[in-house]
């Protein structure tokens, strides 16, 4: 589950009161999933398939001179106070810092990690290059959930937001717990 919505948050968004399954798959084909839901739930029940805010698979990969901008303007940030839920842009939180940085070039991303890992295609750890974000697995009470990300700086670094109590900076890239690699569309 991608989220769970207080109840007026639902009626905004039109689902039923005290009734309502939200499905975030945004690799899998809509179509397949809406009708397989109609099969399965009780007839008569309502199945919308909402418009995906990204496709990654029709974007086209972000030239290296507003890739050379993001990452000036993260450099610009070096020392700013991790804050949760922070988009900058005096503090920030790791896919927030992300989010701002690309911002400032024009290129346009998702909010929060795992959105971040959907929006755009994987490549190998051995084929990053700067500019790719680099998304880990960290959280031990949902092993499979995205919880951290930072930007490839290139030469074996990546620039971050770590956690509460430190500051934005660039350190060696680890591997624990790696989940992936995206590299960057627009």
């Amino acid at each position: 589950m991608d989220a769970v919505v207080s109840q007026s948050m639902a009626r905004t968004l039109g689902f039923p009161r005290d009734n309502a399954l939200l499905i975030n798959a945004p690799e899998a084909d809509s179509t397949q999933i809406r009708d397989a839901l109609r099969k399965a739930l009780p007839r008569g029940t309502q199945v919308v398939v909402l418009k995906p805010t990204f496709t990654s698979s029709r974007r086209q990969p972000v030239p290296t001179s507003r890739i050379s901008v993001a990452l000036a303007a993260a450099a610009g940030k070096l020392g700013a106070p991790y804050v949760w839920g922070a988009e900058g842009p005096d503090a920030f939180d790791c896919s927030g810092f992300i989010q701002w940085a690309f911002g400032q070039a024009g290129v346009r991303l998702p909010r929060v990690t795992h959105r971040q890992f959907a929006s755009g295609p994987k490549v190998p750890f051995s084929q990053m290059r700067p500019g790719d974000l680099i998304f880990w697995r960290l959280d031990p009470t949902n092993p499979g959930y995205i919880s951290h990300a930072a930007i490839y700086w290139g030469d074996g670094k990546m620039i971050q937001a770590p956690r509460t109590g430190d500051v934005v900076k660039i350190v060696p890239v680890h591997t624990r717990n790696l989940a992936g690699v995206v590299r960057v569309r627009s």
